[in-house]
């Protein structure tokens, strides 16, 4: 796009359309860092919870602490990054996360989530994983800064 070669007012024009488009981007609810909604006992460390970090352009990562099938004592720390996109309604987005750890063994997945504006001044987010994390509960809230 050639902005210099236009009159004044279309040149401002195509400098205001991007940065007009970048703060919808930052405003979406989804973009932040979340954590689980519950700390996960007896989780080591005790007390840990799930990390999550969205960025503006909807990549991030995450943490996640699970168990294998086969030992539900044995707690794993996984790390995962993301893509995301939004859906039409703009209170849903799905997310393609992609297993980083040295632990993965097939982890990768998708999950969907909703937005939930509480009415308070922090958000809180249910996701649905598929895959093995079917059953997993991704329950997250806001994490002030």
């Amino acid at each position: 796009m050639a902005c210099f070669s236009m009159p004044l007012p279309r040149s401002v024009l195509c400098l205001a359309i991007p940065a007009a488009l970048a703060l919808v981007a930052c405003g979406s609810p989804v973009v932040g860092s979340w954590q689980s909604d519950l700390s996960l006992n007896p989780a080591p460390p005790w007390g840990s919870r799930n990390k999550l970090t969205v960025e503006s352009d909807l990549t991030g990562e995450a943490r996640i602490y699970a168990t294998p099938s086969n030992d539900h004592t044995a707690w794993t720390s996984l790390k995962f990054e993301l893509e995301g996109q939004e859906l039409d309604d703009g209170i849903t987005w799905k997310f393609a996360m992609s297993c980083v750890s040295e632990a993965c063994n097939g982890d990768d997945f998708r999950m969907e989530c909703k937005v939930i504006d509480t009415g308070a001044d922090l958000y809180k987010m249910k996701c649905d994983g598929n895959h093995k994390w079917v059953s997993y509960p991704f329950d997250w809230e806001e994490v002030e800064e």
